[in-house]
């Protein structure tokens, strides 16, 4: 028989205590048999129910909501590969660029140990100049591969495509509009990396380019229908005209498989992305927020609405979230070239790969703070601290400057 689970345990023992009533009675009582009945068939209920619930929350790549097409691949799924789009001259020129290839090489390094790298280079001269820095810091070229593809930027965590599945848990690239946030920055190159990267690996490719603008790094996702998103940049006019919030939230459910939105207002302006989601809260499994203290998030300029918002959160399944918290940085960020940013740092741009969880760092007394709540929350991953204090000048971050491409078929599937 199968063991039921502690939940399902909760459940079933407070309505057998009637049913050890029943069998208190004489067997000659009239009413036993018919009372025995009507008490199995109510046990029976609520378990077949749960059963159900569990089905659909654990099954990736199949939706159990109708109207759903396709599902965001589960951020705690394997990966093929981690993408990197090197910093280049030709938008910020050459002295911003060499203050950020120090952080480009760190993670190519760490990663290309046992994982895929895929670097996107602006062109060939680019792609000579990323090879040499390499070979001078020793990191091993096996894992490594080149694309040429022109870009404007490096957030490829943002232009990028977003990775979906379809019923049968293949795997899709969506291509979002992106327009430079809001077309603060350039952006047509960026906006064209998602078909590259499609029809480089050989990957389905499905443009929404006319249905919905918005960045990768906008929302976060449990991987089972919930998504938190701050109003103030997906539902902005800069991005979205004239599109109401009824009409994005039937895009991403179709889509993304989103039944359960979490709509923080934000605030428009606070920085170039109009307050993504990410710089002070991440969904890091089925039910678990990892965000800041409330002092700590109204600092960051977060509504108090906001707040109240995030503490009360619920999954798609109707169960409360569990909380952990990061610090700030414990004093304002300066750049390793001497600029004082004026704010402290945000340790929840970290980004997740198969082996490894890469933090930011600001050479801080609470780096390792941060680090070691990190590692307890990816036991079975390696923490490796990133110094970017240099990218922190124009508020970039790790989850912003890496992508990851899932495998093309779900190993489930495989097995």
């Amino acid at each position: 028989m199968k063991k039921l689970t502690p939940t399902q345990k909760n459940i079933y023992e407070p309505l057998t205590r009637p049913f050890t009533m029943i069998r208190a009675l004489p067997l000659k009582n009239k009413y036993y048999k018919q009372m025995k009945k009507i008490v199995l068939l109510l046990l029976l209920i609520p378990i077949i129910c749960w059963s159900q619930n569990e089905k659909k929350i654990t099954k990736r790549g199949i939706s159990p909501s109708s109207g759903v097409l396709y599902n965001i691949v589960n951020q705690n799924e394997q990966n093929d590969a981690t993408w990197l789009q090197w910093p280049h001259q030709y938008q910020y020129g050459a002295i911003y660029c060499k203050r950020l290839d120090n952080i480009w090489v760190e993670v190519t390094s760490a990663l290309s140990s046992n994982e895929k790298v895929n670097i996107i280079a602006y062109d060939e001269n680019e792609k000579s100049k990323i090879s040499n820095l390499l070979k001078v810091a020793n990191v091993s070229m096996a894992n490594v591969s080149f694309k040429i593809m022109q870009t404007d930027d490096f957030w490829i965590g943002d232009s990028g495509p977003i990775f979906a599945r379809d019923k049968n848990g293949l795997l899709l690239a969506q291509d979002y509009g992106f327009n430079g946030w809001g077309k603060r920055q350039k952006f047509i190159n960026c906006d064209q990396i998602p078909s590259k990267i499609a029809n480089d690996q050989n990957i389905a490719l499905l443009d929404l380019n006319a249905s919905l603008t918005f960045e990768g790094t906008a929302i976060q996702s449990n991987g089972n229908g919930t998504i938190i998103a701050t109003k103030s940049s997906i539902l902005n006019n800069n991005r979205n005209l004239g599109k109401t919030q009824s009409q994005i939230e039937q895009t991403l459910k179709k889509n993304l498989g989103a039944s359960n939105f979490i709509w923080l207002k934000g605030t428009s302006n606070a920085d170039n992305t109009d307050f993504h989601i990410d710089s002070f809260l991440r969904i890091a499994n089925d039910s678990l927020i990892v965000t800041m203290e409330d002092e700590d998030l109204r600092e960051w300029k977060v509504p108090d609405s906001d707040i109240d918002i995030i503490n009360n959160a619920t999954t798609e399944i109707g169960r409360p979230f569990t909380y952990i918290k990061l610090p700030l940085s414990s004093k304002p960020v300066i750049t390793a070239y001497g600029k004082n940013l004026g704010y402290r740092g945000s340790y929840l741009n970290y980004h997740v790969t198969n082996t490894l969880v890469f933090v930011p760092n600001f050479v801080d007394a609470n780096d390792v703070v941060a680090n070691e709540i990190i590692q307890k929350i990816y036991p079975d991953k390696k923490v490796v601290g990133i110094d970017i204090r240099n990218l922190y000048t124009n508020g970039a971050s790790l989850s912003n400057i890496l992508k990851n491409q899932p495998k093309k078929v779900l190993e489930e599937l495989i097995k």
